[in-house]
């Protein structure tokens, strides 16, 4: 839910109309958007992005082909959105992942490859922009 909020934040779109189903254009796109966040760039499943906004998997289709088409032309308004939202995907898999990180349940993994994975997103995302650097990060585990 806390996506949802930021996202709505900053398209200025009501939690309420995204998840309305009304088939208006702009709404489309904003839901297309949305999509395509949660789709590429989180890996979330059509379905479950269906399930979060309370449509039917054909109209995350939809609207998700909607805005890749209108990205890939380079219709302006819809490619500065994107733009804009973009990071959220980044910023939500890397706040994921310092969760985890911290958590005891990293402690416990026993798959050597996921603990490297996130020990990569973690230094990836190092950065001033971010609250915890690797380095933090290790310190208060």
């Amino acid at each position: 839910m806390e996506l949802i909020k930021e996202f709505t934040d900053i398209t200025g779109c009501s939690i309420n109309e995204l998840t309305s189903g009304v088939k208006d254009r702009d709404l489309i796109l904003i839901r297309g958007i949305y999509s395509k966040l949660r789709i590429d760039l989180h890996g979330a499943s059509i379905q479950a992005v269906a399930r979060e906004l309370n449509l039917t998997v054909s109209s995350i289709v939809y609207a998700k082909k909607k805005a890749d088409n209108y990205i890939s032309v380079g219709y302006g308004n819809v490619v500065t959105l994107w733009n804009v939202v973009k990071p959220l995907g980044e910023s939500y898999l890397y706040g994921k992942s310092v969760n985890l990180f911290k958590s005891k349940e990293y402690e416990s993994m026993n798959n050597a490859k996921i603990k490297i994975l996130l020990d990569k997103v973690c230094r990836a995302y190092d950065s001033d922009y971010y609250s915890y650097s690797h380095r933090e990060m290790a310190n208060m585990r």
